[in-house]
């Protein structure tokens, strides 16, 4: 949880929600290179070349994709 977080990790939990897209948790990765993953995906996807697709993932990597692919920023909320 993320109260947990922020007593056990104050200063990864400060960082975190920051925003800073180059900030990626230890062992973790970046906002950014989500990002760049998603956007690789989603490409993939489309090269294959086929008219229809389902893409499954998860809702991070689906959002990160495309703020990736669409040119938001990576630090801006896929909701503002």
């Amino acid at each position: 949880l993320w109260s947990e977080i922020d007593v056990e990790f104050p200063e990864v939990s400060r960082r975190w929600r920051s925003h800073d897209p180059e900030y990626a948790m230890p062992e973790g990765e970046s906002r950014a290179q989500l990002m760049r993953r998603g956007q690789a995906a989603l490409e993939a996807v489309r090269d294959l070349g086929f008219e229809r697709v389902a893409v499954v993932a998860h809702g991070g990597v689906l959002t990160a994709g495309f703020k990736a692919l669409l040119g938001v920023p990576a630090e801006r909320s896929p909701f503002d």
